[in-house]
């Protein structure tokens, strides 16, 4: 398997993990969000903050079999990749809140995170959208890939979906889809963004 970052599509991906840091605080709460402890980097800040960071895992192909298995579809390749090369806790980036690709070794907390709203999930997929995060910000809105319309290469527009509705019905909060450039060109944002802002303070021992 090839190493990340060893391929352009590697090298948009090395780029927007490493705005993890810079557009989210990344800080470790322990008691609060499991998924970070394996990613401590260890000593805190000059606030006395531990930190978290995202860990470059080689993850073979196969290993996502089990969560394909109840998707309608899969992944568009670069977020496929994404999850296959990166393991990281839910970060928020602004525009979405990425859920949490943990350590394990069967893609477990990705998959616990996708079907955490049984009631949503099954609407969501049966309407061919995967949901791979949430609202930035400390909303709750779905962050979706449409699979029903995916481009030539496989890419799928990124569709924020309104679920503002208290019945939660397509019918209701359909109208309100909106559909953003495809994910590639998300993460050329999200980096361009955090290349405009001043990093966190360092972990010092």
């Amino acid at each position: 398997m090839k190493e990340p970052g060893s391929t352009e599509d590697g090298k948009l991906l090395a780029r927007f993990v490493a705005t993890f840091r810079v557009l989210d605080d990344t800080v470790l709460f322990e008691g609060l969000d499991l998924a970070a402890i394996p990613l401590a980097t260890g000593g805190s800040d000059e606030l006395g903050f531990g930190h978290w960071e995202p860990r470059a895992v080689n993850t073979p192909r196969s290993t996502l079999s089990g969560l394909y298995e109840r998707l309608p579809a899969k992944f568009p390749p670069l977020y496929e990749e994404l999850v296959l090369s990166y393991r990281w806790a839910e970060v928020d980036l602004g525009l979405v809140t990425l859920f949490a690709n943990p350590v394990d070794p069967d893609f477990s907390g990705l998959t616990q995170s996708i079907f955490r709203d049984p009631g949503l999930v099954e609407m969501l997929l049966a309407n061919g959208l995967l949901q791979f995060g949430k609202a930035g910000g400390g909303g709750y809105d779905p962050i979706c890939f449409d699979t029903r319309a995916r481009g030539k290469h496989g890419d799928a527009p990124v569709v924020p979906i309104a679920s503002r509705s208290p019945n939660r019905s397509l019918r209701r909060f359909g109208p309100w889809w909106t559909r953003s450039s495809p994910g590639r060109r998300m993460l050329d944002g999200r980096t361009a963004a955090a290349a405009c802002r001043p990093p966190t303070p360092g972990v010092v021992s």
